[in-house]
């Protein structure tokens, strides 16, 4: 990552508030953090004002209520968010049949914000969405949104384990306890095709019977 924003590529922690640190500074700070004993320490140059003012759709901004300028942050992608609050809820109260198909269509819009693709953006479900643009910095904001929005915990390696939103869709249906109705057609066409191939058995082994009896006739 560091090549490539040396070669010109955008510096997206950057333009988010979170510049780089310089190597001095940084061997300066590690050498502090192994001093303190502490279990956990983050080390990070941050201009909070830039910071959050660009903050990632779905953060959960209380930790941060000690840096807010006047207690008074807004995002763009705060009302998009908002509108999947409760998600699971809202999904369980539709018909069966149009369950997967909301959800679906749910995680696309998160998926958009958490990339920045313009509304309406087509994403195909089996797709994987670090080919329409997710890197490992928005694949944390897409998981941070789908915390909010479902009320429960998820694996911050959950866009790596399931890339795609058929896979998303799949994982979040168990994860949230949403039952999406299984597609009859399928079902009825397997059950066809077994039943077809009993047919064909039975058919076979009835023409080959009859066969032997007009032999034996004649």
């Amino acid at each position: 990552m560091a090549a490539a924003l040396s070669e010109g590529g955008r510096d997206i922690w950057a333009e988010r508030g979170v510049p780089a640190i310089s190597p001095a500074d940084a061997f300066a700070a590690i050498e502090a953090a192994i001093t303190q004993g502490r279990a956990t320490i983050t080390v990070a140059r941050i201009d909070w004002p830039k910071f959050l003012r660009n903050a990632p759709a779905g953060l959960d901004m209380d930790m941060f209520e000690r840096f807010k300028p006047g207690n008074t942050v807004t995002t763009d992608h705060a009302p998009k968010v908002a509108a999947v609050q409760q998600l699971p809820d809202r999904i369980r109260a539709l018909p069966d049949a149009l369950r997967a198909q909301a959800l679906a269509d749910a995680l696309a819009d998160l998926a958009r914000v958490a990339i920045n693709l313009p509304d309406g953006t087509s994403i195909l479900p089996h797709t994987p969405l670090k080919d329409v643009g997710l890197d490992s910095l928005m694949s944390v904001e897409f998981r941070n949104m789908l915390v909010r929005a479902g009320g429960l915990p998820l694996p911050v390696t959950l866009l790596f384990d399931h890339p795609t939103l058929d896979d998303l869709v799949r994982h979040l249906a168990t994860a949230w306890s949403v039952d999406l109705a299984t597609p009859q057609n399928g079902l009825a066409d397997s059950a066809q095709d077994e039943l077809s191939d009993d047919d064909a058995l039975a058919q076979l082994e009835a023409e080959l019977a009859g066969t032997t009896t007009r032999g034996a006739r004649s």
